[in-house]
């Protein structure tokens, strides 16, 4: 590859590696992510602040780090490169911050030691200390259990947990990030379990916010998950239980169901009482959302297929039977009765110019017709033999 190409493809790497993270870019072209916001005040130029940090080039190489070396930086933000005296004064006590800082805000054009002349530096920064005032200092007057709890953060290779202790153990408030499977919980803690008021949310899934109890949901809760619907009940060891609030945002509405046993029982719509409310792929590659039994569906549903067409109505023996509407993708529509997958039965065809109303046939429209036009507002009766209207 020609080296003027190279240079090309690295600087759009680059730039597309900035654009997938949440930057925020400062007057002087400093560019941080904010990976732990922190809740503490945040120190002034001339405050003595105490930090961990790595250091890397662009290429990742690390060229210093503190947790290698177990001691934490202190030093003023005004003693420091100008990228880092103008990061460190954006930091609440207990952040960590990312900070993606040009050459002139680093070395410039003389380098340091192991920089070189122009380097663009990244510094993963961690305040821990802001005039020997820890981040522990600042929650504890408004946050502590007992007075015998302490603030600590516990790392390991795959979790943080950042809250109060008590002999060893999780007790009172305290934030818990499982690396290793996306899941973060943050609220009360009793003998190291989650017991109280908590917030539990695995990322671009689920969000629960409720009571707990023995480190299971336990209690009044709601649980939202990533396509917007919710669901609002009572929790009994980490099951839905009884009488519950369900929102469905693909149809815009708002039901009341039943659980037993962590399990959605079906009421009016239900056929028997194997009946469950639920999602999945149909085998003609369909999506459906609804009652069902054994992923097939069973009373009220919704189906949409690839095409972009929507049935919304009644189901039997996983084929629309009863009364639904299906709704193709240029707006036109079919309402009325369904039998065994079929249009059979009254119904009405509707498009923007006019509706037709009439008897199906094994999909197809015959006999008499009242056809109303939209645009006259009138109507008149045709006849139809195999959907095709007879013209005399």
């Amino acid at each position: 590859m020609k080296p003027i190409y190279l240079f090309i493809t690295l600087i759009f790497a680059q730039i597309l590696c900035f654009a997938q993270k949440k930057l925020v870019t400062t007057a002087s072209s400093l560019k941080y992510e904010i990976v732990n916001k922190g809740s503490g005040s945040k120190p002034l130029a001339t405050d003595k602040v105490t930090f961990d940090y790595i250091g890397t080039f662009e290429d990742g190489i690390v060229f210093d780090d503190s947790y290698k070396r177990g001691q934490p930086i202190e030093a003023l933000p005004s003693n420091m490169i100008k990228g880092l005296t103008e990061g460190l004064q954006l930091m609440p006590l207990g952040a960590k911050y990312i900070f993606y800082i040009p050459a002139n805000l680093a070395y410039g054009d003389k380098g340091a030691g192991t920089i070189k002349p122009n380097a663009n530096l990244i510094f993963e920064v961690e305040l821990i200390k802001i005039n020997d005032k820890e981040a522990k200092d600042d929650i504890a007057k408004t946050d502590p259990v007992n007075p015998k709890a302490t603030y600590t953060i516990i790392k390991t290779a795959y979790d943080v947990y950042t809250g109060y202790v008590v002999d060893g153990k999780k007790e009172g408030k305290g934030k818990f990030e499982d690396m290793l499977f996306g899941v973060t919980y943050e609220g009360d803690w009793k003998n190291d379990k989650r017991d109280g008021k908590g917030v539990e949310e695995k990322k671009d899934s689920w969000k629960y916010q409720g009571s707990f109890k023995d480190n299971e949901m336990n209690g009044e809760g709601i649980i939202y998950y990533s396509n917007g619907d919710y669901t609002k009940g009572k929790w009994e060891n980490g099951k839905l239980e009884g009488q519950a609030t369900m929102f469905i945002k693909m149809a815009n509405e708002t039901k009341k169901v039943n659980y037993v046993n962590g399990e959605l029982i079906a009421t009016k719509n239900a056929i028997n009482k194997k009946t469950i409310y639920t999602s999945f792929k149909m085998k003609n590659g369909s999506d459906y959302e609804g009652y069902a039994i054994d992923d097939q569906p069973e009373g009220e549903g919704q189906e949409t297929d690839f095409l972009g067409g929507i049935y919304k109505g009644e189901w039997k023996n996983g084929k629309r039977d009863g009364v639904g509407k299906y709704t193709y993708s240029n707006g036109n529509a079919y309402e009325g009765e369904w039998k065994n997958g079929k249009k059979e039965g009254k119904g009405k065809k509707i498009n923007t110019m006019s509706t037709l109303t009439g008897t199906w046939v094994n999909n197809q429209l015959e006999g008499e017709v009242i056809e109303y036009d939209q645009f006259s507002n009138t109507s008149k009766t045709v006849m139809y033999k195999n959907d095709l209207e007879i013209i005399k």
